[in-house]
């Protein structure tokens, strides 16, 4: 019990850190040393589908319908880690969100693996 409380009382102030590291995850590949493999029609066309998802999610957020959101995060990411590998800053970004999602229903047990996931991939491609 004193474990989860002390998650609850972390995840809040983890959240904004890697909030923060989502935002440099959006920097362009190019500036953040990564080079960007070339994509087919149909990868771009899957990359426009998850960022259309993403900005659902965001809207769905601030409405506070977090249930709603989460199938549509998960989509997201299973986009995102088919077409740009597992450990790409993007999948980091929606990692986050998805935790954020989770953690905003009190679900601490899913909301905190995902938040950890989201902040070694960020340490490891941002540095």
């Amino acid at each position: 019990m004193r474990g989860n409380a002390l998650i609850k009382r972390a995840l809040p102030s983890a959240v904004t850190l890697i909030g923060v590291i989502g935002l440099l995850a959006q920097v362009p590949a190019t500036v953040a040393g990564q080079a960007n493999p070339p994509q087919s029609a149909q990868q771009s066309a899957e990359l426009e589908e998850a960022k259309r998802l993403s900005e659902q999610v965001n809207q769905l957020y601030n409405q506070g319908q977090y249930a709603a959101a989460i199938p549509l995060a998960e989509q997201a990411l299973t986009i995102r880690e088919k077409v740009l590998g597992p450990e790409h800053p993007d999948v980091a970004t929606i990692l986050n969100n998805l935790g954020g999602l989770y953690r905003e229903q009190g679900n601490f047990s899913k909301a905190e693996p995902l938040l950890q996931r989201s902040l070694a991939i960020s340490e490891k491609v941002l540095g």
